[in-house]
C-alpha cells in the first residue's frame, strides 16, 4: 500500500485556460468533429427531406358523412365555428367532394382537386386555401407555394364577408391534385 502523500491527483487546470488574472475560465473551443457525432458517438447522417409529392391526396367521396363525423370530434368550443364554415363551404360551392385524412377535413371539386382544408386545433380553426395565393386579396397567412390560410377563433370571424369571398374564389381556382 502506498502512503497517502505519494498519490497525485491529475491536474484539471491548465494555466492557459484562465485569463491573465486567473479569475475567468476560458475553455478551448471544441473540436469541430465533436459536433458531427450522433448522441451515441457515431457519425450523424443528415436525413434526406421527403418531397411534398410523398403526401398523397385523400380519396374523394360524394358523401358528407365523414365530414359530419369529423365535426362531431372537434373541441366543443369550436363546434359553432366549424359547423358554420362547413355550411358556408357547402352553400357556396356546388358539386363538392369530401374527405377526412390526417384529422383534417377536405373539400374539393373533380376538375380542380382539393381546394379547401379545414383543421381544428384546441382554440382555433385553420382554413387552408390550396390556391389562395391567386385570390384577390389573398388570405393573410402562409407563404409557401400557392397555399394561404386564415386562423379563426370566433364565429364572427367565420361569418365575415372576406371569408365568404375566399370560399367563392376557392371554387374557381385549381387546388391540390
Amino acid at each position: 500500500m502506498r502512503p497517502l502523500g505519494s498519490i497525485k491527483a491529475p491536474s484539471l487546470v491548465i494555466s492557459s485556460d484562465y485569463d491573465d488574472e486567473g479569475a475567468t475560465f476560458n475553455p478551448p473551443p471544441p473540436d469541430k468533429s465533436f459536433w458531427k457525432l450522433g448522441h451515441r458517438g457515431e457519425r450523424a447522417i443528415a436525413k434526406p427531406r421527403k418531397p411534398n409529392t410523398a403526401r398523397k391526396p385523400p380519396v374523394p367521396s360524394d358523401s358528407h358523412a365523414d365530414i359530419e363525423d369529423w365535426i362531431g370530434r372537434v373541441m366543443p368550443d369550436l363546434h359553432p365555428i366549424v359547423k358554420r364554415l362547413d355550411e358556408l363551404i357547402c352553400e357556396t360551392i356546388p358539386g363538392l367532394q369530401y374527405a377526412v385524412k390526417w384529422k383534417k377535413a377536405y373539400y374539393g371539386l373533380p376538375e380542380l382537386g382539393w381546394i379547401i382544408e379545414m383543421v381544428a386545433y384546441d382554440v382555433s380553426v385553420n382554413v387552408v386555401f390550396f390556391g389562395g395565393a391567386e385570390f384577390d386579396p389573398p388570405p393573410p397567412l402562409g407563404t409557401t407555394e400557392r397555399t394561404r390560410y386564415v386562423k379563426l377563433k370566433t364565429l364572427e370571424e367565420a361569418q365575415g364577408p372576406e371569408m365568404h369571398k375566399w370560399i367563392e374564389q376557392a371554387g374557381r381556382v385549381p387546388g391540390w391534385k
